[in-house]
């Protein structure tokens, strides 16, 4: 799997097809954990990212569910 930030983001899986993630704060959080030089807790990312939001964590899972797909 590639993931290029340059240009227009995009995931490209060893079969060559390309994977589908919409929206702006899955591509962010994918961005940051791809800079970060340790892995991050859930709660640090989340407190970064949706420190504004009612559930922080509630936030990121929902975040998280098209990356991981």
């Amino acid at each position: 799997m590639k993931i290029l930030t340059l240009g227009k983001p995009r995931i490209v899986r060893d079969d060559g097809e390309l994977a589908k993630v919409r929206g702006r704060q899955p591509w962010a959080l994918l961005g940051r954990l791809l800079i970060a030089d340790r892995p991050l807790s859930r709660r640090t990312v989340a407190n970064e990212l949706f420190c504004e939001a009612q559930d922080p964590l509630g936030a990121l899972r929902w975040c998280l569910a098209p990356v991981s797909r």
